[in-house]
């Protein structure tokens, strides 16, 4: 942002100097009273326009300078010198301009385009109410048809809706139309270039751009220059039949069908205008009738595009085979396969020869050969009738401070573009960083909740953990009592192993008296023998029963201690399960 605000800050600069520039310019102007061999018309026009800005100002003077600056001795030397100013390296072609004078076609040519595939075909480029009618409803468009007698599909200007609409609105300027009708190759339109550049190079997805032009046909050589890379096709067409078309024209767009009326018709007296300030005076306006103005102008354009034009049709042969003229043209253009996606209109074969419900054959060889003196004139002028030069130093001196005012101008306008691409740019990257951050908000919410989640889970763990210890305390108290009771088990085992070794050696000295007692009874008396005999056997009977006893005292010692064992290794195995848990 801050190189943006800076770029800015250094146009609100250019800006200003410019304008002192501009004041500066214009005190030296009045300074001096123009050439007096200057038609009356130029110099009222120079003290009215030196007061505007300075695109005005270049606006009136442009006129002049394009013979005024050229070393020619005719029209046609200066044609033969543009033409040697173009490359002559061959360049590939990847769109095409559709030129031509009113009414020979152009509009039929821009709708067979529109009926192919692939391709985005824009009409009027240079239209004067192209944004205003951008705006408005599409009604429009069938109005427009209505009174021009068009013959295409679709809506005027339709294609354009689809284009960068900011792009389109800051680059479009209505006098694109008006302004600088006649270029030269050297002369510099960054504004006009930029636009048509950008209509060139939108839709990129889209392999053929298709621009139909009206208003181009004195600045063929500064197109043919500056896009080198398109393939400009010429329509003409009989200028008798033009005229007819105008009368038609004319006739849906008046009730009275003033034929006076056509000179205001598609700038026919706006380049008759400046023709005749930039070259004869005897070109008027107004010792010209619209058949002749219409013939002059048709004739000129055609010596234009004899130069600068790559592909010449005739409006005839247009109408008699336009698909084959379509595929004609294509293949002009590299990799380019022309594929119909829809019908095709038909042509209008009638509108040719009509121009004989008009006038008489004479009445128009009469006018056209008015108009070719004037264009021998042009051609080759006799010195006497060469075109006005002005050689006072001081308006030269202004003239070059004009242009490289109109350089610097556009050097600025260059750089307000770029700074407004890098606005967009900076926008788009806004957009782009607020939607990863919104995404980012959306991942750290349900972060949050996951969080919330496991927290949960946590003290769940924690109240569980918190019940397992509690439970091993109690085990390890049970355990602990358990191995007391142990201990005392082992001692009362302990006890009676000893009571039963004890016994042991009673018995067997019971045993030894037993049979010491058996060898006395021996010795003694049968009767007391054998009392004493079964005294013993009762005294060892006893014995043995108490043994017996004292066995299954032990056993269940034993076993009591086997159960106690057996519980006290659960109570590990239950700590060692919930150590791991």
């Amino acid at each position: 942002m801050v190189s943006i605000n800076k770029k800015i800050l250094e146009l609100k600069e250019a800006v200003s100097r410019l304008s002192h520039q501009q004041e500066s310019l214009s005190e030296k102007l009045s300074a001096f009273n123009p050439n007096p061999d200057l038609p009356k018309e130029l110099r009222e026009s120079f003290a009215s326009v030196l007061s505007q800005q300075s695109v005005d100002i270049i606006k009136e003077i442009e006129f002049h300078d394009f013979f005024n600056n050229q070393p020619f001795e005719s029209l046609q030397v200066y044609l033969q010198e543009e033409s040697k100013n173009l490359h002559r390296e061959e360049t590939e072609k990847d769109c095409v301009f559709i030129t031509g004078r009113y009414r020979t076609g152009t509009t039929f040519l821009y709708s067979l385009f529109s009926s192919l595939e692939n391709t985005a075909v824009f009409y009027e480029p240079l239209h004067p109410n192209l944004l205003e009618y951008l705006d408005k409803e599409q009604n429009v468009s069938e109005q427009l048809k209505a009174l021009n007698g068009h013959t295409f599909k679709g809506n005027y200007f339709e294609e354009y809706k689809v284009l960068n609409r900011k792009i389109l609105f800051s680059t479009h300027q209505r006098e694109f139309s008006s302004r600088k009708l006649i270029m030269s190759t050297v002369d510099s339109y960054y504004d006009l270039k930029n636009y048509v550049s950008f209509l060139t190079r939108s839709l990129p997805d889209i392999p053929l751009k298709v621009l139909q032009f009206n208003r181009v046909d004195f600045r063929l050589g500064w197109f043919k220059k500056n896009f080198s890379n398109a393939l400009i096709v010429n329509l003409r067409r009989n200028p008798r039949d033009i005229y007819a078309s105008y009368r038609t024209v004319n006739a849906r767009n008046t009730s009275e069908n003033n034929e006076q009326e056509i000179g205001s018709l598609f700038y026919l007296d706006d380049y008759i205008s400046i023709l005749g300030r930039l070259s004869i005076p005897q070109i008027c306006v107004q010792q010209m009738n619209t058949y002749e103005k219409i013939y002059f102008l048709n004739q000129l354009s055609n010596l234009w595009s004899d130069y600068f034009a790559d592909i010449i049709l005739d409006y005839e042969e247009l109408v008699e085979d336009p698909v084959g003229i379509v595929s004609r043209i294509a293949s002009q253009v590299k990799g380019f396969e022309p594929n119909w996606k829809s019908e095709i209109l038909a042509a209008k074969k009638d509108r040719i020869n009509v121009w004989q419900e008009y006038h008489e054959n004479s009445w128009f060889l009469k006018c056209e050969s008015k108009c070719d003196n004037l264009i021998d004139q042009l051609l080759f002028p006799s010195r006497t009738n060469k075109f006005p030069m002005i050689i006072r130093s001081e308006y030269e001196q202004a003239q070059s401070q004009l242009h490289q005012t109109q350089e610097e101008l556009e050097e600025s306008q260059s750089q307000l573009y770029q700074t407004q691409e890098e606005l967009e740019e900076s926008q788009s990257q806004l957009h782009q960083t607020q939607t990863e951050l919104e995404q980012y908000k959306a991942q750290l919410q349900s972060t949050q909740v996951e969080l919330e989640q496991s927290q949960s889970q946590f003290h769940q763990t924690a109240a569980s953990l918190e019940e397992y210890c509690s439970h091993l305390h109690q085990a390890t108290a049970m355990l602990e009592e358990y191995q007391s009771q142990l201990h005392q088990l082992e001692t009362l085992w302990q006890q009676s192993q000893a009571q039963y070794h004890q016994t042991q050696r009673e018995l067997q000295q019971s045993q030894a008296q037993y049979h010491q007692t058996q060898r006395e009874l021996q010795q003694s008396q049968a009767s007391s023998l054998r009392l004493n005999t079964i005294k013993l056997n009762g005294n060892y009977s006893s014995l043995r029963l108490n043994t017996i006893k004292l066995n299954r005292n032990y056993s269940s010692l034993r076993l009591d201690g086997m159960i106690q064992k057996h519980y006290w290794v659960n109570c590990r195995s239950n700590y060692i399960v919930f150590s791991e848990n």
